[in-house]
């Protein structure tokens, strides 16, 4: 992101995807003079047509934990 320009942001690809929920890019984004994290989705419409899904979220929030991220 060029500066931290407001209202812009940049995706990357998803090299290390390991489960269908986890996005096929992510990258940080600047909204409204608040920093965000960008996630992206492939997606197919119903008439076949390719669309990218979005998610806008905190930086700072932890990801959700996965029942198999349980240490014992």
């Amino acid at each position: 992101m060029a500066k931290d320009k407001d209202n812009s942001g940049a995706l990357f690809v998803n090299d290390k995807k390991e489960k269908e929920s986890q996005p096929d890019y992510s990258g940080p984004c600047m909204i409204n003079g608040k920093k965000m994290r960008i996630a992206a989705w492939k997606n197919t419409s119903e008439g076949g047509k390719t669309y990218l899904g979005l998610s806008f979220s905190d930086p700072a929030t932890p990801k959700k934990s996965d029942s198999n991220d349980i240490p014992f």
